[in-house]
């Protein structure tokens, strides 16, 4: 069960600190990956991952809409099609909201949330045209559904994130395309500014923040064939947090 021998997977922001952990779970299981980053340590990254199974690094600053459509394009020339979209990347800004710069606002909202639409359409239409039934996997967040403070772009985006997985689960899923998220909790990260706040932890039943390999089972069975009847849901990897 939850083979993914030869899947074809475009996996955007892998080489970041919670697309890491993902991208080996997902080489590990047979997956042949494009890492799509412009992380100065892409290549360093790609060598770790070779390690794991075939994968492949394609440089892209996918803030803006040409580069991303390269970067399809370099996607699907390397792992000759797409079988599985994984949307990852992401930044943070942190600012009071009365004085958030609203350029701040837009980049953030552009790779975000834009880049996730985008490269689900781009997918979707190669999936539908070659006849694939295929997998979209958003990244969304905790604060998707708490909201945080002095985030408000990253919350907005995140929040977009669960609704476009709905949204485009209820045109896709006909078609043989199931598009699902998942939402990390406090994980051990540089974007997480609390992830030794005492108040923080005590509120996670786990007692620990989480890690990339934590995402991994449910970003697996999601991208597998088990998972034929599961479309349109935020799965939450928080150890329990929004059970509190």
């Amino acid at each position: 069960m939850f083979d993914l021998t030869d899947k074809r997977i475009l996996f955007t922001g892998g080489a970041g600190e919670l697309g890491s952990g993902m991208v080996k779970g997902l080489l590990k299981q047979g997956a042949r990956v494009a890492v799509i980053d412009n992380s100065p340590d892409l290549g360093e990254k790609i060598q770790e991952f070779s390690l794991y199974g075939e994968v492949y690094g394609i440089n892209s600053d996918i803030s803006k809409e040409s580069c991303r459509r390269e970067a399809f394009d370099e996607t699907v020339r390397c792992l000759e099609g797409v079988d599985i979209l994984v949307n990852c990347a992401g930044i943070q800004r942190r600012h009071d909201s009365p004085d958030f710069p609203l350029d701040e606002w837009n980049l953030v909202l552009e790779i975000n949330l834009t880049s996730y639409f985008d490269f689900a359409q781009l997918c979707a239409a190669y999936m539908i045209a070659n006849g694939i039934k295929g997998r979209i996997i958003n990244i969304a967040s905790m604060n998707a559904f708490i909201g945080g403070k002095r985030i408000p772009a990253y919350s907005a985006s995140k929040s977009g994130v669960v609704g476009i997985t709905r949204s485009l689960s209820n045109e896709l899923a006909a078609k043989g395309i199931n598009v699902n998220a998942i939402a990390p909790g406090y994980m051990n990260t540089s974007l997480n500014s609390l992830k030794t706040d005492p108040m923080i932890l005590s509120r996670i039943p786990k007692g620990r923040c989480g890690e990339g390999e934590d995402l991994i089972p449910a970003l697996v069975f999601l991208a597998s064939d088990e998972a034929e009847y599961v479309s349109g849901i935020t799965i939450p990897v928080d150890g329990g947090f929004l059970g509190m």
